[in-house]
């Protein structure tokens, strides 16, 4: 407290530290904005980057193609590997729950009538192995 004229000025100091050190914790639990455009490019990378979803392709058990993948995901959407992944699991749940949608009656529906429900514009195809 030596350095400061009165205690108001020193109290002043520790109340604008705590106010940085709490935005900067808020920072880190915001999470990313994904856009429309970017979610579209997710997808459409993330397709030809076979080894992050297809269990049958030989380079989906080699850590370091899926980390190269990764990283290439990572230059073009300027998002972290962890946003990333987290995106990647978000989407493939939801496309889950749209298949459990369109495969699924109404009660009293019949069989007939089945109609798809839910359906999403994305194509997710490339999801389902």
């Amino acid at each position: 407290m030596e350095d400061y004229d009165t205690p108001d000025d020193f109290a002043e100091e520790i109340d604008t530290a705590a106010r940085k050190r709490k935005a900067l914790e808020a920072d880190k639990t915001k999470k990313p904005k994904w856009k429309s455009g970017e979610i579209d490019t997710v997808i459409d990378e993330l397709e030809k980057r076979s080894c992050l979803w297809d269990v049958f392709d030989k380079d989906c058990h080699n850590r370091e193609k899926r980390e190269v993948a990764y990283t290439e995901l990572e230059d073009i959407l300027k998002h972290t590997k962890k946003d990333i992944k987290t995106k990647i699991a978000g989407l493939r749940t939801q496309l889950g729950r749209e298949i459990a949608k369109t495969n699924s009656w109404k009660s009293g529906q019949a069989t007939s009538e089945k109609s798809p429900r839910g359906c999403s514009t994305i194509n997710y195809n490339f999801f389902i192995q």
